[in-house]
């Protein structure tokens, strides 16, 4: 009598969908790594990602379509700021005592960027 073959039903893994609109997730200490948040009025969407030191990127675009990359140090310190709207464009810089140093401006009027540096004692 010939054996039979048994074949196990396929096993695809089926592409899940997580629907949210807030997603935290956090290591084996508690301590958020990842944070996602849906639009809202105040802080519009919003990823950070936050490495064991502290230090952090947020990427955030608001209602009125204002974009924001910004890169801090732990504790919160901000050292770069990239700004872009449909009226301007800006990207601001920090130095290791986290006073701004360099400030690139473009507007949309003008097309022209414009780079200040601020006084000594800012």
């Amino acid at each position: 009598m010939p054996k039979k073959i048994l074949r196990t039903p396929s096993r695809r893994k089926k592409l899940k969908t997580i629907v949210a609109s807030e997603i935290v997730l956090k290591d084996a200490e508690g301590k958020t790594r990842l944070y996602l948040t849906a639009s809202d009025a105040v802080n519009g969407t919003v990823m950070a990602l936050f490495g064991k030191n502290g230090a952090s990127i947020e990427a955030r675009v608001n209602e009125d379509g204002t974009s924001t990359m910004a890169f801090h140090r732990p504790y919160g310190q901000t050292l770069l700021v990239v700004y872009a709207s449909e009226e301007a464009q800006a990207i601001t810089w920090a130095s290791t005592d986290g006073k701004r140093r360099v400030i690139t401006t473009s507007t949309s009027q003008t097309n022209n960027a414009k780079r200040t540096r601020p006084s000594r004692s800012s």
